[in-house]
């Protein structure tokens, strides 16, 4: 059964039939011409690389932090590990993914397309069996008028439209105009990569040709349109591509004149190196994690990743939390929450510096600190240091101590 069919089974859907072809054309993402004249699409940015790099590294850094239950009674939280959304989260999320791997593919969708989507599979009791992804190219998203809740269209290969409600579809979106559906990045920003795709093409169109621009072939004699169209043709397969670097012989009076490369077109190295500027402004990534480093040094390089962390992958961390624990999540006391520690910590010296003083004042036992540094727990590892130690004797008088001389 494939995830549609298992959406389509579930309570709550119902399947209507696409009755034009305009109507499915809504639900698919289609090309936009930038002003650089290139088409920009999903597909075509991705090929980009600094574009691909960045969706990649959103999306493996936010799939590799633990993402944890946790239930809390008063002041004291501990992990839920006993609920079923437990084990969709931390082991498999279907039948075949990972929880690494949906975790991957969503955050893909998040950052690339403005929404990620993934049916929500309950048991008769309510509890989630399963979490199924479903592409944003096929998911439109209404909002009804009368009880402003969210049905969400999800187009079918057989040429239907399921009617998904709100209750059964989990949606996590970047910033939405709208209020309930994100708009993607890649179209916000697709004239900046239209830039960099078009940089591309004539770079690789100028190598293609041995970085050699092309010329004129010219002669006294005068030629039909037919005979130019064969020359034309003849010179290219003969001298271009592979070929660009080889001896022309000419006859019949034929002159070539080859056209100079002036020093603007020889800089667009200059231009793809700013377009990499301008795709790590769009998604807010240090130019270093993006192979620039021009900027970068061994006394910066250390800030700019934490500047990554709080800055870049927080709001990110953030909305997938907060969609978890409003759409997922229907126990009272219980929440989801990234473990982002190990992503913050500096050089060694740093940290065990830092642990030093966390446990002197007591912040911190020194089980917790093991834990932290993935090492086993030790016996009477979890006391902490006493009270007193901290700010003196307890019940400590100001008052000069007397003695029976006294």
């Amino acid at each position: 059964m494939t995830i549609l069919d298992r959406v389509r089974a579930a309570f709550g859907v119902r399947a209507n039939t696409i009755t034009t072809s305009q109507e499915l054309e809504k639900l698919l993402l289609s090309e936009r011409p930038g002003i650089a004249g290139v088409d920009v699409s999903p597909k075509t940015a991705m090929m980009v690389a600094a574009v691909g790099a960045s969706v990649r590294i959103l999306s493996e850094s936010v799939a590799q932090l633990p993402l944890i239950l946790y239930r809390k009674d008063g002041q004291k939280r501990e992990r839920a590990d006993d609920l079923a959304l437990w084990k969709v989260l931390h082991g498999k999320a279907n039948g075949w993914q990972s929880s690494f791997e949906f975790v991957l593919f969503m955050v893909s969708h998040l950052v690339a397309l403005g929404n990620c989507y993934a049916f929500v599979n309950r048991l008769k009791n309510g509890q989630i069996y399963e979490l199924l992804p479903i592409h944003p190219d096929r998911v439109e998203v209404k909002q009804d008028p009368n009880t402003f809740k969210l049905i969400y269209r999800v187009a079918v290969r057989d040429g239907q439209i399921l009617e998904v409600p709100q209750s059964s579809m989990f949606h996590v979106r970047d910033f939405t105009e709208n209020g309930f559906e994100g708009v993607s990045r890649l179209k916000q920003g697709a004239d900046s990569i239209g830039l960099a795709l078009a940089s591309e093409r004539w770079g690789a169109q100028l190598f293609g040709n041995g970085a050699r621009p092309s010329g004129i072939l010219s002669t006294d004699g005068k030629l039909g349109a037919e005979q130019m169209k064969l020359i034309a043709e003849s010179w290219k397969s003969a001298h271009g591509g592979k070929n660009a670097l080889g001896t022309a012989v000419l006859d019949g009076g034929m002159k070539f004149s080859p056209l100079v490369m002036n020093n603007t077109d020889a800089q667009f190295l200059e231009t793809r190196k700013f377009q990499v500027n301008e795709i790590a402004r769009i998604y807010r990534i240090p130019p270093h994690m993006l192979a620039d480093l021009d900027k970068a040094s061994f006394s910066n390089i250390e800030h700019q990743s934490l500047e990554f962390v709080k800055y870049t992958l927080m709001p990110w961390l953030r909305r997938i939390e907060s969609a978890i624990n409003t759409q997922l999540i229907d126990t009272d006391g219980v929440y989801a929450e990234f473990l982002v520690d190990g992503l913050l910590r500096g050089d060694v010296k740093a940290r065990y510096e830092a642990y030093q003083i966390a446990i002197s004042i007591g912040v911190m036992s020194p089980n917790e600190v093991r834990a932290l540094e993935n090492l086993n727990p030790r016996e009477g590892g979890d006391e902490f240091i006493p009270a007193e130690n901290i700010f003196g004797k307890q019940g400590a008088s100001d008052e000069p101590e007397t003695t029976a001389s006294d």
